[in-house]
């Protein structure tokens, strides 16, 4: 039981991150297919790595997030 809820809250952390990190994408003028950023890892890559080039550190800190869990 302890495992089924820890991993429902990952993916609920999980969830919550990309949603941010889509708005924060926004901000920077730049549109966010999540369904592809889900799908497709060269497509998520290249954003990630293009918001970890941002000034805004609250988007460096949610593709650092997305990049350390892309690797596990």
């Amino acid at each position: 039981m302890y495992i089924e809820t820890a991993t429902k809250n990952e993916t609920g952390a999980s969830l919550l991150v990309e949603v941010d990190f889509k708005w924060l994408m926004a901000g920077q003028g730049l549109r966010i297919d999540l369904s592809r950023f889900r799908s497709d890892a060269v497509y998520a890559a290249n954003l990630i790595s293009l918001a970890l080039g941002s000034e805004s550190f609250a988007l460096r800190e949610c593709a650092a997030f997305l990049q350390a869990q892309s690797r596990t």
